[in-house]
């Protein structure tokens, strides 16, 4: 193995962010970890690799404690938070337990000026996990509620099921908005960004507009629906 500049190769070839990223994993983990398979359950069994200064082995290594890897011995757990763009990024509605999905308001910001006492969160949680043995999984119920509560922010693939969600059709008297196509796509792109903005799509979607019973007229050959949009512009 050779590094050149930012470039590891391998027999002159180079090596992949992927490879790469694995073989740094595998080598972490076998300089700070020893693993067995137990021969009696056939699970992976770990123990902790302890060196002295010198970097010898220290007599806790040569009587390694192999214990199994389960999630009780993963000294670190993790949340992590992030933003999209995308309202619908969700795409596995049994994965979706998994996200907790908030929305910001139209024209605010996240608040990221205030302070934390982040010693007494940690000190809060600590007490919960470890004196009131509180649990940090959700239970059946919890994860039902929670892949209800996602349902919104789903991906949704099926045409006439965005434009329901997008769109309605007036009722007898009430205001409209004449939209085409391409005015209607534009909408749609706001809230389903995942959706192609193309020719195909402008022919799926007047094909799902007339499925769904929206009104037409044509205006200078154009094809114009009347709609009350359910989204703002």
């Amino acid at each position: 193995m050779s590094k050149n500049e930012d470039i590891v190769t391998i027999g002159g070839k180079a090596l992949g962010a992927n490879v790469l990223g694995a073989l740094c994993v595998e080598s972490f983990l076998s300089e700070n970890y020893r693993f067995r398979r137990n021969q009696l359950n056939g699970k992976v069994e770990f123990a902790i690799i302890s060196v002295n200064a010198d970097g010898e082995p220290t007599e806790e290594e040569r009587r390694l404690d192999f214990r199994p890897l389960t999630q009780e011995d993963r000294l670190r757990f993790a949340s992590f938070v992030a933003t999209t763009n995308n309202p619908h990024p969700l795409q596995d509605a049994t994965g979706s337990r998994r996200f907790i999905c908030l929305s910001i308001p139209y024209g605010k910001m996240i608040d990221n000026e205030g302070d934390i006492d982040y010693e007494q969160l940690y000190a809060q949680v600590l007490h919960e996990l470890k004196g009131l043995k509180a649990p940090y999984w959700f239970n059946n119920e919890e994860v039902a509620r929670i892949q209800e509560m996602n349902q919104g922010y789903m991906m949704q693939k099926d045409l006439g099921q965005i434009v329901e969600i997008c769109f309605r059709k007036p009722k007898e008297g009430e205001k409209f908005k004449s939209l085409s196509s391409t005015q209607m796509l534009r909408l749609i792109r706001t809230e389903f960004p995942s959706v192609q903005d193309g020719h195909s799509t402008k022919v799926q979607l007047g094909l799902a507009l007339r499925e769904l019973g929206f009104e037409r007229h044509e205006r200078c050959g154009i094809a114009y629906y009347k709609t009350v949009p359910l989204i703002a512009a």
